[in-house]
């Protein structure tokens, strides 16, 4: 597979940390690489409701985690116990594979692509029927979650902000002339913020390829007027390297790798 992507230059939306392994699986095939994250995180309006939920963990019966960031605000340093520990459902293995780093077990990775996903498996699993849930969430998080899980005869659903999603301070004018063939998006939040401050130099996504993790990303995209997408068969850095190769074959076989 050495030099596929020889030639691509390739724009990494997310925090640089959880950029580095993508970026050097890219760059070990030929490609170029930069990062520029479109979201940044920041601490809850009010961390009180968090630290709460963390001191009565052992209350609920299920917490449910919709992300990786979830996961690692809610778990650090929180200790666990066999014997009375709630379940713990996932949204993705990159969530659960968080959750394990933390200590803690899953007991339930949904495979589809947001909170509604998560609440229709816990519904199957037969798990929720007056079932107490712990949901903490990022401050952008709908109710879909806990509309779903009441409906189907949760006890409680306690929704609580333990991060906040917030746009990056860039100034574009440091960016000189970059330009990119393919754009990697893994959030919603994150497209949006990429067009408010690129479609000022582009007008539109007509210059670059977006390549999505996942369905929820791949239809804030569309809705922001992305003619294709290339979507990730699996949400991790290996379905996301597979989509940036498959985008790249697809822009050489339109004859766009010049400007």
């Amino acid at each position: 597979m050495t030099g596929i992507l020889e030639g691509v230059r390739v724009l990494l939306t997310r925090q640089e940390d959880d950029s580095r392994s993508l970026a050097q699986r890219i760059e070990d095939l030929g490609g170029s690489v930069e990062c520029i994250p479109m979201i940044e995180f920041a601490q809850p309006s009010d961390p009180g409701p968090l630290a709460q939920m963390r001191d009565r963990v052992t209350d609920f019966d299920w917490i449910a985690l919709t992300s990786r960031r979830a996961a690692q605000v809610f778990l650090d340093g929180l200790p666990v116990s066999a014997s009375s520990r709630p379940s713990i459902a996932a949204v993705g293995a990159s969530t659960a594979a968080e959750i394990e780093r933390n200590g803690w077990p899953v007991d339930l990775v949904s495979v589809g692509a947001g909170a509604g996903d998560l609440a229709d498996d816990l519904i199957a699993l037969g798990g929720i029927e007056e079932k107490t849930i712990a949901y903490p969430c990022s401050n952008l998080s709908r109710d879909e979650f806990t509309r779903r899980a009441m409906d189907a005869g949760a006890r409680s659903v306690t929704m609580v902000e333990a991060y906040r999603v917030v746009a990056p301070k860039i100034d574009i004018k440091n960016l000189g002339e970059a330009e990119f063939d393919i754009v990697v998006f893994t959030s919603p939040s994150g497209s949006r913020n990429y067009a408010r401050l690129f479609f000022d130099r582009t007008g539109s996504f007509a210059e670059i390829q977006p390549v999505s993790i996942g369905p929820t990303t791949t239809t804030a995209l569309l809705e922001l007027g992305a003619g294709w997408v290339q979507e990730a068969q699996t949400q991790n850095d290996v379905g996301l390297l597979e989509a940036v190769a498959e985008a790249w074959e697809h822009i050489k076989k339109q004859g766009r790798t010049t400007r």
